[in-house]
Parts: C-alpha cells; structure tokens; sequence
C-alpha cells in the first residue's frame, strides 16, 4: 500500500460468489446456497472482497457457499485488523443486504465510521423530504476520459441530520426509470400468472378450496411490490382479482413565474384538502396541510 501511495480510509466490501460443477469433495467451504448465478443444483462459495476508494483490491476472503452475506461483515474486519492492524478514521461502506442494524452496531463497536444503503422502511420515514424540493443540491458528474460520449444520469442529494445519524437523500432520474420498469414487469407477471390460475380453476384441473388458497398465496409471495395494489379473492368457485381503489392523495404543486430581471420566483404548495382527507388527518391527529407554502428565488 505505502509502494503506491494508497488512501486505504476507506473500505468497500461486497460479496460475489462461484459455482463448481462436480461432487467438490475436498473443498469444505463448497455447499449449496443461495444462487446468483441462478444454478442452486451446483455447490458454491462465498469470495468477499475489500477494495479502497479507487478500487484497488486490500484483501480477499473465502466464505461457505450456504453462508448469509449479512453474517460476514465481522469475520472480514477481524481477518482486516489481524492483517494490517487496527487503523483509525476507516469508513466501512456496504450495500444494503448487509446493513442490518447488527452490522452496524459491530461497525461501531470497532470505532469506525459507516456508509450504508437504507432499508425501505428507513426511507418511508423521509417521503416528506423527498417531496420538498429545497434543499437538494445537483450532483455534478464528470465524464470518464475514455468515455466521453456517455451521458450521465441527473442526481440531486440533500442531507438530513436525525437522531444522531446523517442521513443522504438521493433522488435519480435513472434509478426512477429502472424502479418504475421493475413495478411494471413485476405487475405483468402477477396479472400473467392470476390469469392462469384463474383458467386452471375454470377448467377444472383445480378445485380443492385449500390449494386454491395456497397458489393465492404463493404468487403474493411471489410478486409483494404490486400485489398489495391488487384485491385478490376466490368465492363460488371463481377467481376475481381488481387493482384496489387508493386512496387520493395531497397534490403538492410548484408554479414557476419567471420575472423581467431575468429571475425565476418557484411557489410550491400543496393543494387543498378534500373533506375525506380532513376527516382522516383529524382522526390521525396531523395537520391538514402536509407542508407550508414556499417561495423560492432563484
């Protein structure tokens, strides 16, 4: 590292894996597990790996290939401090499949500092923030010198500071575009297999109430992102299934008045509630606007 002039602050840690084909008798660490490369009948193993913030490999190590990625993080950084020491002011950053809050507090226990991708439930806590457009900040990304022609995504961050942590929201353009082509395949997938149940039904190849229940079942595991949006039910032998009507939602709108010295005045505010929307925000105790208005020079 010090041949190189490295920063070695940072760690980045992931975790690949690699499949054999054979009985792999004398590879203890080969077992069947979770299969990213889609072939679970083939035994494998885990290879985490540790790189710095330009990518250069720091260290490797081999995991059991029924191992969960989540439970490997404790085992690097021991395997990291017996190899180069315990270092101050590190950064461990991991990606969201093993930002448990375990893993985080091991993280901290070390002393060091973290970058983690939240959970869902963690985001649904900032929808307000999202919707509030002050604040965020365009994410200038230059383009790579080999690659000039590349067009990069628009990126805006705002940072929050709440019970201790900081908090980096980021709002994507691509990453808007790739979730909502996720939703839309994922809800033609679960309409395509509703369709099939409901013929198998209709023919006759299924009539047992219990098992209808349980193929019910299965394809809302299957399909948990759009299936909520959906009332699926079965009664005197038919199978119905209609997208839920949502309830309507506050409009938050942002009139944009340019003016004769060349300035831009944004005006963002929600609209009016509906009587419905009162009524629930009163049972619920919050007030009936989600935001002020705002003025925004710019």
């Amino acid at each position: 590292m010090n041949l190189f002039n490295l920063d070695c602050t940072i760690y980045l840690y992931d975790i690949t894996s690699t499949y054999f084909k054979g009985r792999c008798v004398k590879n203890d660490e080969a077992k069947r597990g979770y299969s990213r490369d889609k072939r679970p009948d083939c035994k494998q193993v885990l290879v985490g790996l540790v790189v710095d913030r330009e990518g250069f490999p720091i260290m490797h190590k081999v995991f059991e290939g029924n191992r969960a990625d989540s439970t490997t993080v404790g085992a690097m950084l021991d395997a990291l401090e017996e190899r180069q020491g315990k270092k101050e002011m590190i950064t461990v950053v991991v990606d969201r499949g093993m930002a448990s809050q375990d893993n985080i507090d091991l993280i901290k226990s070390r002393g060091y500092h973290y970058v983690v991708a939240t959970r869902q439930g963690e985001r649904d806590r900032f929808l307000c923030e999202f919707e509030d457009e002050e604040g965020f900040v365009e994410v200038v990304r230059p383009t790579s010198a080999t690659k000039s022609h590349q067009k990069k995504s628009h990126v805006e961050v705002k940072k929050k500071e709440c019970g201790g942590e900081v908090y980096v929201l980021v709002v994507s353009e691509e990453r808007t575009v790739k979730d909502r082509s996720i939703r839309e395949a994922h809800e033609r997938r679960l309409l395509c297999d509703l369709k099939k149940l409901k013929e198998r039904i209709a023919c006759g190849r299924l009539v047992r109430e219990d098992k209808i229940y349980e193929a019910i079942g299965r394809i809302k595991e299957r399909y948990p992102r759009v299936a909520k949006y959906y009332e699926i039910s079965y009664d005197e032998g038919k199978l119905t299934f209609t997208a839920r009507k949502a309830l309507k939602t506050h409009q938050v709108v942002t009139i944009v008045l340019p003016t004769a010295d060349g300035r831009v005045l944004k005006v963002r505010r929600a609209t009016r509630p509906t009587p419905k929307q009162i009524e629930l925000y009163s049972k619920l105790n919050v007030p009936h606007e989600p935001i002020k208005p705002k003025k925004i020079w710019l």
